[in-house]
């Protein structure tokens, strides 16, 4: 997280409830095709985004996720001839408003989803996830805490090594090829990894690793009533919207005529719902605007 304000507010969290909301928030992202609910998911989800990471990475991921959205509405337009609505025609090929909505919807959709993801990861972290699932689950935790680890660190180390090979004036000459450069990235990244995994298990072994069936571990985060009044309102939100979802999504159809969007009130709790990480930190805001100015 960019902001230490932001960061305070919201590792005050217990993560089961983050966790909590990433699931509800993926799940209607995901599953709920239906315009305004796509709309409200994308446009929170940047400034969510822009909240905790910064607005400045979020215009970098809408600068090629935009262009995306308008490829796959015009692939879906010119694949798909369904529709009442001709916008274009020439010869067999012919674009209809419903199927480029429909294309911009999945489109829209689809960025979401990678918005609310890295939402996720950065509200529930590494060591979350382990004051979550560590005790009940301690074998597949650590693995994906591992995983959540390896990836970006080998990836790292990939770029380094090739960016090494191709700084070493000598490289050029025996390794002209750009494939044997990276091949020869991807030997030592191999044998880096090795011995990696060698100094990590013999670390694990000699905190006793494996050695009881249950082990104490130290809890980072306490659970407390206003975890509890959190984890209330996210399931009561997620029901809440689940019925409204339901209620919009059954007779809205793309084919073979669009219904006309309408003003409802079913729209306000999934906007609060998509918001809800800015509540705890728009009130630790107003309380120390509260102690400045006092």
């Amino acid at each position: 997280m960019e902001s230490n304000g932001v960061q305070q507010s919201l590792e005050t969290i217990h993560p089961t409830v983050l966790l909590l909301y990433t699931v509800v928030m993926l799940c209607f992202t995901m599953f709920v095709m239906q315009p305004v609910y796509v709309a409200i998911s994308l446009v929170s989800g940047c400034i969510v985004h822009g909240t905790l990471k910064g607005f400045r990475r979020t215009g970098a991921r809408l600068s090629w996720q935009i262009p995306l959205i308008c490829m796959i509405a015009l692939f879906n337009a010119l694949i798909t001839q369904l529709g009442t609505t001709v916008l274009v025609s020439a010869g067999p090929i012919r674009i209809t408003l419903e199927s480029l909505c429909y294309g911009i919807t999945m489109g829209c959709a689809l960025v979401a989803v990678m918005l609310w993801l890295e939402i996720g990861a950065t509200l529930v972290r590494e060591d979350a996830l382990m004051e979550v699932f560590g005790k009940r689950f301690p074998t597949l935790t650590t693995m994906l805490t591992v995983v959540l680890q390896l990836v970006p660190q080998l990836c790292r180390r990939f770029r380094l090594a090739v960016g090494l090979s191709d700084a070493c004036s000598a490289s050029h000459a025996h390794h002209p090829s750009r494939k044997r450069t990276q091949v020869l990235a991807g030997g030592i990244l191999l044998s880096w990894s090795l011995e990696d995994s060698l100094e990590r298990s013999d670390a694990m072994r000699a905190r006793g690793w494996g050695i009881a069936d249950t082990r104490s571990s130290y809890h980072n985060w306490r659970f407390t009533d206003r975890d509890a009044v959190c984890i209330a309102v996210v399931i009561i939100f997620g029901i809440l919207n689940a019925i409204c979802a339901v209620a919009a999504v059954g007779p809205w159809e793309f084919y073979p005529v669009m219904p006309q969007l309408r003003l409802w009130w079913g729209y306000v709790p999934y906007l609060i719902l998509c918001l809800f990480p800015l509540i705890p930190v728009a009130i630790d805001a107003y309380a120390w605007r509260d102690v400045r100015n006092g």
